[in-house]
């Protein structure tokens, strides 16, 4: 069998996917100096490690009229956000040119047959599997494996047919007359026969069979011979009959495990132990601001501003006022941040978890996940510091109320009861939950468009801290802003006795 070139693209091999991308690229592929010009479309990573780099080049038309003259240039669009200079200049595409069956030279035309002139199917072998693979790349071989994997239909490749066409991309077929014939097979690639074919290379012969244990050797990896009882011969078995092995890392190699791990008791005392000791610590360190805004809600005349307030408070109740409450802030922040860490990151895996096997794609639904989860913690965490910010309002606005955090406990259970702890409860929740929804929406929009602004910033260490601060503080002060309104309303219902939440919004 003798090969020649249809003018036609088979596939793009990538050598560089670049990276950075968050829509798929344009393709555009330079037209032949006679015939059509093919067309391509791009495809991206859309999430896990190769999340923004591209991940194939899909022939939707191979064109027609290409010769050994044409000068074809593949252009792809740049990424939105390149994460290096190199890869700033776009990716690289090499197009691999598609053949077909030209000539079957008879070399050997047997005899024993009993009629003469009739048509006898002659088997030639079927483009391979990997024609439309490069199969020097481990990230192309990585995608056809799975895809091998999902597959449902079987192979017809070891079937044999008959037909009056000749051509590549599709089973290939010719008509002989009379006798049995032998091919000859001309040299191509080393990796399969109908991707390129040097000219140059002279015909190899295949009319004596290799033995099995040579053979073997010679298949892709993953493939390797059956017994066919009816074809009474060997088969090269299809994928998935043998695991898809790589040849370096073993059966996983082709397919790298992403996913998360496996919550443990000891992973969920942590996540706790963090959330708490820094939430805690956190609003600890920041008790004299809030006490100074505690003042200024419950009694804005006498605390008009910020540093009025603080330099009335230092002279009239003395510094140490300025930290009046802490112990509440502590010990309160400390359960209702290991609660909301915990929560969140429990239900953020679950939620994962869930729209994956569902066949979604939870890499684009980040941002949802992350605003769900977060909103349903904070409504946790609003019942765990309902009663600790209760006895620290109380102390703070009323500071003769009781001479310690205790004596504010007991006298208020003693005169309005358990309730008088919860019954702010709904305020909490209309000031955390948007309170941390917009902390998260404004953080991961502000540093999305940041980095897209200043691509550079991937790269930077000190960049990427600086945009992360940004939208850190750019997402607080919405946040603070927002919740505003709710946590006033708490200071409002926790000053004194009686004070229930519309009345206290009024």
């Amino acid at each position: 069998v003798e090969l020649r070139r249809t003018g036609r693209v088979l596939r793009f091999d990538i050598r560089n996917r670049g990276s950075g991308y968050t829509f798929p690229p344009s393709v555009t592929v330079s037209p032949p100096r006679n015939g059509t010009v093919a067309v391509a479309t791009a495809s991206i990573f859309t999430n896990g490690k190769y999340k923004g780099r591209l991940k194939s080049i899909d022939v939707v038309d191979g064109g027609s009229g290409y010769t050994l003259k044409d000068h074809v240039v593949v252009s792809v669009g740049a990424p939105d956000r390149p994460t290096s200079e190199m890869e700033a200049m776009g990716v690289t595409v090499v197009p691999v040119w598609e053949y077909c069956v030209d000539t079957i030279t008879v070399v050997d035309g047997g005899s024993g047959y009993p009629a003469a002139g009739t048509p006898l199917g002659v088997m030639v072998e079927p483009p391979p599997e990997t024609a439309k693979w490069d199969m020097n790349d481990p990230i192309a071989v990585s995608l056809l494996g799975k895809q091998q994997q999902q597959s449902s239909s079987s192979s017809s490749s070891s079937q044999p047919f008959k037909s009056n066409a000749l051509g590549g991309g599709g089973n290939a077929a010719a008509v002989a007359s009379a006798t049995a014939v032998k091919a000859v097979a001309y040299a191509t690639s080393p990796r399969d026969s109908y991707v390129s074919a040097p000219e140059e290379n002279g015909p190899l012969s295949f009319q004596t069979p290799l033995p099995s244990s040579l053979a073997t050797p010679l298949l892709p990896s993953g493939y390797g011979l059956k017994y066919d009882k009816d074809l009474k011969r060997y088969v090269v078995s299809e994928a998935q009959a043998l695991p898809f092995l790589d040849p370096d890392f073993g059966p996983r190699g082709r397919s790298p495990i992403e996913r998360e791990k496996t919550l443990e008791a000891d992973d969920v005392l942590r996540f706790f132990a963090s959330g708490a000791s820094c939430c805690a610590l956190a609003h600890v360190g920041l008790t004299p601001i809030d006490v100074v805004k505690t003042k200024i809600q419950t009694d804005p005349q006498k605390y008009p501003s910020l540093i009025s307030s603080l330099r009335t408070i230092i002279e009239n109740e003395g510094p140490s006022t300025l930290i009046t409450g802490w112990e509440q802030t502590l010990l309160g922040y400390f359960f209702a941040g290991g609660v909301q860490y915990t929560t969140t990151e429990f239900f953020r895996r679950f939620l994962t978890e869930r729209l994956t096997s569902s066949g979604l794609d939870a890499g684009s639904l980040e941002i949802p996940i992350i605003l769900t989860t977060a909103a349903f913690a904070a409504s946790l965490g609003a019942v765990v510091i309902a009663p600790f910010e209760a006895v620290r309002i109380r102390n703070v606005a009323n500071p003769d109320y009781a001479d310690n955090a205790a004596g504010v406990l007991s006298r208020m259970v003693k005169e309005e009861g358990i309730p008088t702890l919860f019954d702010s409860v709904p305020a909490f929740l209309a000031k955390d939950v948007p309170f941390i929804c917009c902390k998260f929406l404004v953080f991961y929009t502000s540093t999305a468009k940041l980095y897209q602004l200043y691509p550079s910033a991937n790269d930077n260490l000190k960049l990427s801290l600086l945009i992360s601060l940004l939208g850190g503080a750019l997402g607080g002060t919405t946040a603070a802003v927002v919740s505003n309104p709710a946590d006033a309303t708490i200071s409002e219902m926790k000053r004194q006795k009686g004070g229930g939440m519309v009345l206290a919004a009024q």
